[in-house]
């Protein structure tokens, strides 16, 4: 089997990216990966049979359809692309298999204008019509695609998301990473992500003003992640003098620092009012971090009864909920057994060998035509 993947994407898809292909390239014949050659030379192969072809055009724009390296999957037998940014010009014989990792984009969560919700529409329908194989990251995206486009429910997959163990585990065994920001005898509270409006970071504020002036916990709030750029947050809630000093804001941090943080943390909090799936509270999970996150789209799915689950909305709920794990040792300590429990269910390799189903069903299904 050849195989071709657009790998031009970042952040969640990239990582699934980084984690899958590299197991996909050692089991079949060879494997064709589109995009930016330093940063796919850096994955982890243990085959030759790799080719990258450099495609630095961004996603979404127009660009990306007019220079579609067609010649990348001349010769191919399935052509995967992670997002619903389909290329509209013939794909050849190759069987087009599509991940619509979540419906966002059509959901009003995102702050994006009526053409691009145009735009998003016109290329998931697209992308539905046109693929052989469909693959999305939970049942909660599932049901919402099947609700968009009826006709999804014969093709689509679910193949969910894991984490690399071996960097995502209990920083207990290992050496910490250095930290400028946080001394490593402060106790804190931990959120990650991009501060984009759907993360819900206010609600997450608010509850830390009333952890700090009526319950008077000693915690600082740490915010792991990306603090500019696209789409991003401009409207965070303005604190207090006296609770604003203990919030730290780190900006991008590595992976190691991540998982340094998860280990540390008394409680991870995710508030987000939208995912597909959600990595962050299992990263946390694999770290042993008590997780506590929105009742939400995805996220019940992937905690599986190992965290707290509160109304993202209700900031009074989550602070109580967060004054408990920080409070109680017992509930802390019972939580952080089940969060490993939990994060024991999610495989690289399962999640790999899915994948590899889901091509080899597209070569069958299609009986040479992709449409």
């Amino acid at each position: 089997m050849r195989i071709a993947i657009d790998c031009r994407m970042k952040y969640g898809v990239g990582t699934i990216l980084k984690n899958v292909v590299p197991r996909i390239a050692a089991t079949v014949d060879h494997v064709v990966l589109i995009g930016d050659p330093n940063d796919m030379s850096r994955w982890d192969f243990t085959t030759h049979n790799v080719s990258l072809v450099e495609f630095k055009h961004p996603v979404y724009s127009w660009e990306e359809q007019v220079f579609f390296p067609r010649h990348a999957v001349a010769g191919v037998d399935i052509y995967h692309c992670p997002h619903f940014n389909i290329p509209l010009r013939d794909v050849g014989k190759a069987k087009l298999v599509v991940t619509i990792n979540d419906l966002a984009h059509l959901s009003g969560i995102l702050p994006i204008s009526k053409l691009q919700r145009i735009y998003a529409k016109f290329f998931l329908h697209e992308s539905v019509r046109r693929s052989v194989e469909l693959i999305t990251l939970s049942n909660f995206s599932r049901s919402e695609i099947e609700k968009e486009i009826p006709a999804s429910h014969l093709k689509i997959n679910v193949i969910g998301c894991a984490v690399d163990r071996v960097i995502f585990s209990p920083y207990a065994e290992k050496h910490a990473p250095p930290l400028p920001f946080l001394s490593d005898k402060i106790a804190f509270i931990l959120t990650s992500g991009s501060l984009r409006p759907h993360k819900n970071l206010n609600s997450l504020l608010d509850a830390f003003v009333i952890l700090k002036e009526k319950y008077g916990i000693p915690h600082k709030l740490v915010i792991a992640g990306q603090s500019k750029g696209f789409r991003l947050n401009s409207g965070v809630l303005k604190l207090p003098k006296d609770v604003d000093r203990d919030v730290i804001y780190t900006g991008f941090v590595t992976e190691t620092q991540l998982a340094y943080l998860y280990s540390r943390c008394e409680a991870f909090v995710f508030p987000s009012l939208y995912e597909g799936f959600g990595l962050p509270p299992l990263e946390a999970m694999a770290c042993g971090a008590p997780v506590i996150t929105s009742d939400r789209a995805s996220l019940p799915e992937v905690l599986g009864g190992a965290g707290i689950l509160v109304d993202p909305l209700d900031f009074l709920e989550m602070a109580r909920s967060i004054y408990s794990v920080v409070t109680d040792h017992s509930l802390a300590a019972d939580l952080k057994r089940r969060s490993l429990e939990r994060a024991n269910f999610f495989s690289w390799d399962d999640v790999a060998k899915k994948y590899l189903e889901v091509y080899k069903q597209a070569l069958k299904r299609a009986k040479g035509t992709n449409t």
